[in-house]
């Protein structure tokens, strides 16, 4: 009985050895992703690219007007213009940059909407370019 509690301690000790190594290594990655993510970034907008909003409470509004309000592009510009609320750059709102937000993944990435609701305005936008077809 002894052998057997020293085997059951001592692959418990190893359990724990092994999630300790890989909660760290999980950190090191996020890490290393957050450093890339942010190269990422610069080298974009250098190339003149353009870099996602972070800015979460205009992202899910735009996705609120979008799906939930059934406001169009045009108008979503021209509120968040009316609002002042501000682009990534201080600049003037397109309906080209507010398609640009409804359709870039990364804000799901980054935990500011939903995948389903995501999922729901990439349907609703294609239905919206059929129907001016």
């Amino acid at each position: 009985m002894s052998d057997r509690k020293k085997t059951n301690t001592s692959s418990d000790d190893n359990l724990t050895v092994i999630i300790r190594r890989l909660e760290n290594r999980i950190y090191e990655l996020t890490e290393e992703n957050t450093k890339l993510r942010k190269r990422l970034d610069q080298a974009i907008e250098k190339l003149g690219g353009q870099k996602p909003l972070n800015d979460p409470e205009t992202i899910k509004k735009i996705f609120i007007m979008y799906l939930d309000e059934n406001k169009s592009l045009q108008k979503i510009t021209e509120e968040l213009t009316r609002e002042n609320t501000k682009t990534k750059r201080g600049g003037k709102w397109y309906r080209a940059t507010v398609k640009y937000i409804l359709e870039n993944t990364q804000y799901v990435k980054s935990g500011y909407i939903t995948e389903e609701m995501f999922k729901q305005v990439q349907e609703k936008l294609r239905k919206n370019r059929r129907a001016k077809k």
